[in-house]
């Protein structure tokens, strides 16, 4: 099924805004995996209103805004806005309105500034000056802006696209510059998120699907110089490099570059590295610096110098009205400085109504005249700001390549250009200017969304709590959180062998858990857990609940759990609090021994696992007169929990003795989360903004996950979780929680789930949970001291030391924290060192000889005190068993499942 969706681009431009809108057709593979075919071109905005057709900078719409005083009222905006200032012979007068100019640059706050400067200064008073006029915040002002361009835009797509704009989908690209903070960021994305909203409505289109996560921000720079890239990259390569000279001609992958993106009232610098070709990918480098450097900028510089030219004595009416009417006609004229207009052009005319001659000041009649060499007065100390940078910048990264300048400025500055020719450093690398300017960066803004070569981080919040089904042995720690359960609506008392059983709520993730970059972080491991069956028990296998609800999770009880009383309420989803209902949901999840999957010594998969592969024990252990003692099996098993914007999984993963690699993820069950149990946080933010904002911030962290780190060892990038890659020292020997409750394990004919000690693992990916069924486990070659491995970084021959006492070595490697070395489970078991490879005596026969008699020193030793600790063991655990049914809390949650007949196990 095809969905179409039209996107809209913007570049929130500083002095003039730039959007192109363009649609696809939506289709999604068996894997649930978007893909996009693009449909006609993409169309630019150019008929903007009041915009006369054919005019230089059409695509640009102003963003002036001009109100009256008296009710605040939106009078005019871009090009009627300029029309206005530019003609001063207009109806209403000009102290009746007040001009709303830059609006972009007064959305920071000035008091947030890491470093304050003159142009700090300059923007606060105009906040305060714009709030104590119009009783409004900048962020509405934007709004008032936003929603005459947006509105414009969705019309001028309605227009365009004959078969209609019914049952689309619609996105909003917009394009941040670097420097604003993360409030600011989700601040003007709502407001677009806004203004698209009533443009919507205004066009009729309500059926359309749109909504704040339907706002993708992007990073002015980065979209800005990848368009650029992908218009140069891809003639490079098939261009020789010493005549292709009008563009990135000496840039390959691995090469880092400098785009400087100067508009009209901002200017940053980013180094940036390119990873990639195909597809495009660039890496940043550094903090991106916001400069003083922009148009704005130099007209503030030229309005400074001619601030006292003109005084009273030379202008028959208001100086401040002809120092605003001679910077407005600078805006334009300062485009023609750094060009040969040849010969008799070395002055500039403009003409000023008003003006008295002054010969001195090169004043005339109604006309000032300002030499050319006076105009480039002012852009000299800015672009003395951008050389700093640049020098200070190439000083940290000496092997920058080439610098690229990009936005309204920076790649149409003729003046820019010809102080970058006289510069020293544009002998050391290439310069680049963008020939299209402000546009590259609107069409790399949609460009994200068109190809979806562009990750986009995305958060929600989770409405409701996820938990599992326990039941926990009533003893006197169980009894001090949940006293006298029966009064507070508990379900009876469950009895088994092992005493009395009181059932609770586990709880997993809590209501408003963030689920980001597609899933919820530290969410991990839940358990292990233990089942238990009679030893001639065919069918292997269990159930258990998940619980949804509504309700809030209390604050941790024990060891970082949470637990609630499961109550008749819960249990028939009549569950009140405060006279509210919160729902109550039970989802059944089964596993069974046939889904487990194991491993063999080259980390294929040979099928699932088999009864004799499980634990058996006795219980009670040793033989008592008059006790009846049975044998059953024990399975120890994790619940691995994952929440993504889609849906909540559970997966099961089984534990068993002597398993060869690490332990796999079956699916038990998943759920997905509907409109209701999910609420959006903010915008669609892309990753490149994400770490542009985290590196600004400097609060970026090596990412959890191995796929997200491009650093990351081969362990990290093939997602193998933070545990040993193979069996690790507990995995081998019982925990002691489990030695126990074995010899309390229930006599019933029934399975037991039981739960000991959380183990959190944060580095649980979803691509491995995925991965893990279908391809071979591989270790790294890089954690083992071994040169003979394999592909998937497996001894083949074994360790040294097993070859020379002539015993078979498992190859199964793991650290050993005593000696700080690795150790195969061979040598481990018996307690001696382990050299993968012949160390220097080995070819010393006297040598050889001495270690030889310590290594059987050790393994006599070894065996002693494992004797004399098994020997203790048993008297503990007989102890134990004579005890009572009580266990630690720690140790014994249980689940009971019920018997065919639906009753519960005897005692």
């Amino acid at each position: 099924m095809f969905q179409p969706t039209l996107i809209l681009g913007l570049d929130l431009g500083t002095s003039a805004l730039t959007s192109s809108h363009g649609r696809v057709r939506d289709s999604l593979d068996r894997q649930g995996k978007l893909h996009r075919e693009k449909l006609g071109s993409v169309s630019d905005v150019k008929d903007w209103p009041s915009c006369i057709d054919g005019q230089t900078g059409n695509n640009c719409f102003p963003t002036d805004l001009i109100y009256r005083r008296a009710n605040r009222e939106l009078l005019f905006s871009g090009f009627e806005a300029q029309q206005y200032l530019d003609d001063p012979f207009h109806d209403i007068p000009t102290r009746d309105v007040f001009v709303v100019e830059t609006i972009k640059l007064l959305l920071p706050d000035p008091d947030e500034a890491e470093v304050p400067s003159a142009g700090t200064e300059r923007y606060r008073a105009k906040r305060n000056t714009l709030t104590a006029t119009l009783g409004k915040h900048p962020d509405e002002v934007f709004e008032d802006l936003l929603n005459i361009v947006l509105a414009h835009v969705l019309d001028n797509a309605t227009r365009k696209y004959s078969t209609g704009l019914h049952n689309h989908n619609i996105e909003l690209v917009l394009a941040f510059p670097s420097g604003w903070s993360d409030r600011i960021h989700t601040n003007v994305a709502r407001i677009g998120a806004r203004a698209l909203q009533k443009a919507i409505t205004t066009q009729g289109l309500g059926n359309m699907t749109f909504g704040i996560e339907n706002v993708y921000t992007v990073s002015e720079t980065i979209c800005g110089v990848k368009e650029w890239l992908r218009e140069t990259v891809a003639e490079a390569s098939s261009i020789d490099f010493e005549t292709h000279t009008t563009n990135l001609d000496e840039l390959n992958e691995g090469d880092c570059f400098l785009p400087i993106d100067i508009g009209g009232g901002t200017g940053c610098l980013t180094p940036l590295k390119l990873i990639s070709k195909n597809p495009l990918g660039v890496e940043q480098l550094d903090k991106t610096q916001s400069l003083e450097v922009s148009g704005d900028a130099v007209h503030a510089e030229f309005e400074r110098n001619l601030r006292p030219r003109i005084t009273k004595d030379d202008y028959s009416g208001d100086p401040e009205r002809a120092i605003y009417q001679v910077c407005r006609k600078f805006k334009e004229e300062k485009k023609k400085c750094g060009v040969s207009l040849g010969a008799g052009s070395n002055t500039w005319n403009c003409p000023l109504n008003g003006l008295k001659p002054n010969p001195r000041k090169g004043f005339e009649k109604d006309c000032m005249k300002l030499t050319r060499k006076y105009l480039e007065y002012s852009f000299d100390p800015v672009i003395d700001v951008l050389d700093r940078a640049i020098e200070k910048t190439m000083r940290k990264f000496p092997t920058i390549k080439a610098i690229v300048f990009l936005g309204q400025f920076g790649g149409s500055s003729a003046y820019l250009k010809k102080r970058m020719a006289s510069n020293p450093i544009s002998s050391k690398v290439n310069i680049r200017y963008s020939q299209s300017g402000k546009l590259d960066v609107v069409k790399g803004a949609i460009s994200e969304r068109l190809t979806l070569e562009e990750t986009f981080v995305r958060r929600f919040k989770t409405v409701k709590s996820y938990g599992t089904l326990v039941t926990f042995v009533y003893d006197n720690e169980v009894a001090n959180i949940f006293p006298n359960p029966q009064s507070h609506g508990a379900l009876p008392f469950e009895l088994a062998d092992d005493g009395i059983r009181l059932k609770v709520i586990e709880w997993a993730i809590p209501k408003e858990t963030i689920v980001q970059d597609g899933r919820a972080r530290d969410i991990g491991k839940d358990g292990p857990r233990h089942h238990t069956w009679p030893f001639r028990e065919d069918e292997l296998g269990f159930e258990d609940t998940i619980v949804v609800s509504e309700e809030d999770i209390p604050a941790p009880q024990h060891e970082g759990r949470s637990y609630t009383l499961w109550t008749e309420a819960h249990q028939n989803d009549q569950l009140y609090i405060a006279g509210e209902r919160r729902r109550v949901q039970q989802i059944p999840f089964c596993w069974d021994l046939i889904m487990s999957q194991k491993l063999d010594a080259q980390g294929n998969i040979v099928g699932p696992y088999e009864r004799d592969d499980l634990r058996t024990f006795w219980s009670p252990e040793k033989k008592t007169k008059g006790r009846r003692r049975k044998k059953f099996r024990d399975l120890c098993y994790n619940l691995i929990w994952e929440i993504t914007e889609m849906q909540v999984k559970v997966y099961v993963q089984a534990l068993f003795p002597n398993q060869v690699g690490p332990a796999l993820f079956q699916l038990a069950k998943e759920q997905a989360l509907g409109p209701g149990e999910k609420t959006v946080t903010g915008e669609s933010r892309s990753k490149a903004l994400e770490k542009d904002i985290e590196i600004a911030n400097g609060t970026t962290q090596e990412h959890e996950d191995g796929d997200d780190d491009e650093d990351a060892s081969e362990d990290e990038r093939r997602e193998i979780p933070r545990s040993a890659p193979f069996r690790s020292q507990q995995d081998n020997e019982h925990p002691r929680s489990y030695q126990q409750s074995r010899t309390e394990a229930s006599s019933s004919n029934s399975g037991t789930h039981q739960q000991s000690s959380r183990v959190q693992d944060s580095r649980l990916t979803s691509g491995y949970i995925q991965d893990q069924a279908r391809r071979p486990t591989v270790w790294s070659a890089g954690t083992s001291k071994s040169g003979n491995s394999g592909t998937d970084g497996r001894r083949r021959d074994g360790c040294y030391t097993c070859k020379d006492r002539k015993k078979k070595c498992d190859c199964v490697y793991n650290f050993d924290e005593v000696s700080g070395t690795q150790k195969c489970n061979t040598c481990r078991r018996v307690g001696i060192p382990c050299d993968m490879t012949a160390p220097d005596w080995a070819h010393d026969p006297v040598q050889r000889e001495i270690q030889q008699r310590e290594r059987k020193r050790l393994v006599k030793l070894g065996k002693r005190k494992a004797s004399d600790e098994s020997r203790d063991e048993s008297k503990s655990a007989t102890a134990s068993a004579s005890s009572g049914p009580g266990f630690a809390f720690r140790d014994l949650s249980a689940t009971l499942a019920p018997t065919d007949n639906g009753r519960q196990p005897r005692t």
